[in-house]
């Protein structure tokens, strides 16, 4: 991965310029079509834009090369969510939240003594609003 355009990218979509920042990560992917990392800061910057279907196609991209990213799945789940495809929506957000959590307590003290704990009550909220979370995607 290169990482001085994914570098770039993130910059250029911390000023809010998505159209520079895409056509960067379409850059990088073309020179290296494994990038997750890329794939997932597409489907972001695509649904930020609007752009459902693109985002639900870069997000499907890098849940196929990798099945147990949590992020990838979140902005598939919000792609879907966007698409009005709610129930698909639903269970890709629950997958996230789920893989997002085991991510968050990986190599804890808590995991090595099998303690569970919550993700923020990320999914008890989710299970109350339905469709409401931190960030407001939800």
């Amino acid at each position: 991965m290169n990482e001085n355009k994914l570098s770039e990218a993130t910059r250029l979509e911390m000023e809010r310029n998505f159209e520079a920042a895409i056509a960067l990560l379409l850059e990088l992917v073309r020179d290296d079509p494994t990038c997750i990392e890329a794939y997932v800061h597409l489907a972001a910057d695509s649904g930020i834009l609007k752009r459902f279907r693109q985002a639900e196609q870069y997000a499907r991209m890098a849940v196929r090369m990798n099945p147990q990213c949590g992020r990838a799945r979140y902005y598939l789940a919000c792609a879907l969510r966007d698409q009005f495809r709610l129930d698909e929506a639903y269970q890709e957000m629950e997958k996230a939240l789920s893989q997002i959590k085991r991510d968050a307590s990986a190599g804890t003290l808590a995991q090595s003594l099998g303690i569970e704990l919550p993700l923020i009550e990320w999914n008890a909220k989710l299970n109350r609003t339905r469709w409401h979370c931190a960030c407001g995607c939800f």
